[in-house]
């Protein structure tokens, strides 16, 4: 049975309550601003009910952070700071993203659902 990407981070030493999570893209689809009924911004709200205060956002399309995120505990933060994160989860392709090619270090986890990292 495979771990969850928290279960994989605890497995590395860290505590459950210091594990960054960064989602990668809020938009309803690549390369918009619009966030109404998107999913991504779903699973990044989903994420910081049950991960709060640790979970940040990427979203190059979107100038401030949306009120839902702040409401939730959330923040809007760059490209390099969203890469320092502990586990990485890939929501959206934004063509920003797919320009980029990080290293993953082995201390983190990479959810990479567009493939685009992988």
């Amino acid at each position: 049975m495979q771990q969850s990407p928290v279960e994989e981070q605890i497995k590395l030493g860290k505590k459950k309550s210091d594990i960054k999570i960064a989602c990668f893209g809020l938009a309803f689809k690549p390369d918009i601003d619009d966030l109404r009924e998107s999913p991504s911004l779903d699973i990044t709200l989903g994420l910081l009910s049950e991960y709060p205060g640790q979970v940040v956002a990427v979203e190059p399309n979107v100038q401030s952070s949306p009120a839902m995120l702040e409401f939730a505990g959330g923040k809007l933060v760059d490209l390099d700071a969203g890469l320092k994160a502990d586990i990485l989860v890939m929501l959206v392709e934004h063509a920003e993203f797919k320009q980029q090619k990080p290293i993953i270090k082995s201390s983190q986890t990479l959810v990479d659902a567009k493939g685009i990292w992988i």
